[in-house]
């Protein structure tokens, strides 16, 4: 598979091209994220420390109302939403996860792979929550576009993404576990989102890549990219003691604002009322 960069200044996106006509095979029944708990309680165990600094975000701008989450897997952030008092709908491709957030933890889920079509049919909500998701799509752009019309007044956007100006993606290039290819189609740098969403009238609340989810992405990319193909117990051992001491070289580097491997962003519709 094949990445390219936008030379443009104001762009940077790294790309695919060609996207596969077959891109739905590379999102097996085993992939990571389509992962099936067995039920609620494995659910809400599942990520439980992830889904919860998830959750905080959120609550710091919006403390209830209508949440749409648009790829949610088996659901367990909208759980989290849903257990805090949010009226949750969630947009999501895999047929099995959405029959599971319909009938075992009831959240309407739409299935659909085409999130920008899928939108068009839902109203206004309080929080929409793309986590980690706006990286698969083919076309980021219009749904961006799309989103704002979906906000209710003081309304958020929450845009977790992969960080293509981190320290990780400078060093690993092409062998970067977060490029995850050929699933990640866009790597968008959070300047060109927060340039995109300003345009249509969004306010940029939080633009960070130092968040709590960052931190942990940070530590499980240096584990898995040492380790990754590595069986022999002991070797396994001495790739986690080295990734461990590169770690603690880079992380003052990666401290720096857009260091990290992956940044959280938050923008809200201003109240016009």
């Amino acid at each position: 598979f094949n990445y390219y960069r936008c030379t443009n200044q104001k762009c940077g996106v790294v790309f695919l091209y060609p996207v596969p006509t077959n891109l739905g095979d590379y999102y097996p029944d085993d992939y990571d994220n389509y992962q099936r708990p067995q039920n609620v309680d494995e659910l809400a165990a599942l990520y439980s420390y992830q889904e919860d600094i998830k959750l905080k975000h959120v609550l710091r701008f919006v403390k209830s109302g209508k949440l749409l989450e648009i790829g949610s897997s088996y659901g367990g952030f909208a759980y989290r939403a849903h257990q805090a008092g949010f009226d949750v709908d969630a947009i999501e491709m895999n047929a099995d996860a959405c029959r599971f957030m319909n009938e075992v933890i009831g959240i309407n889920a739409y299935q659909s792979q085409d999130p920008i079509t899928a939108i068009g049919n839902l109203g206004q909500f309080d929080v929409i929550a793309l986590w980690h998701v706006i990286e698969h799509l083919a076309d980021p752009w219009t749904l961006l576009d799309r989103l704002p019309d979906h906000l209710a007044p003081s309304g958020i956007i929450v845009i977790a993404a992969p960080n293509p100006a981190s320290i990780q993606f400078r060093l690993f290039r092409a062998y970067w576990r977060p490029l995850e290819a050929p699933r990640h189609l866009n790597l968008i740098p959070a300047q060109v989102i927060k340039s995109h969403l300003e345009k249509r009238g969004m306010i940029p609340r939080v633009f960070d890549s130092q968040d709590e989810m960052a931190k942990l992405e940070d530590y499980t990319n240096w584990h898995k990219m040492f380790t990754r193909g590595v069986s022999n117990p002991l070797l396994r051992k001495v790739a986690r003691v080295v990734s461990g001491l590169t770690h603690i070289l880079i992380r003052p580097f990666e401290e720096q604002r857009f260091g990290r491997s992956s940044y959280t962003l938050i923008f809200q519709r201003p109240n016009t009322s």
